[in-house]
């Protein structure tokens, strides 16, 4: 299991996607081994999103923070990243 956290800026960045007409939030999609884990980064980095987006969620809910972007290549994100966890 994959969970899952969005930490940005309440503001959208990039083009329009043609087919949605939105655009993404400034923001990284963090992933994590354990929901402890998760929980563990909130504690230590959250207060820097004090103003800004922090969400934990499934890849389907976290979807609206990347609307800029197809489906395919929001999924291709998160398979792409490293766990957060394994950074410290």
């Amino acid at each position: 299991m994959e969970y899952l956290l969005f930490a940005g800026e309440n503001a959208s960045t990039g083009t329009l996607n043609k087919y949605t007409g939105e655009t993404s939030f400034g923001g990284v999609t963090h992933k994590f081994t354990s929901a402890d884990a998760r929980d563990k980064w909130i504690d230590t980095h959250g207060h820097k999103y004090a103003t800004g987006i922090l969400e934990c969620g499934t890849r389907q809910t976290l979807r609206k923070y990347s609307r800029g972007i197809s489906v395919r290549a929001h999924n291709e994100d998160i398979d792409c990243r490293d766990y957060s966890d394994l950074d410290d």
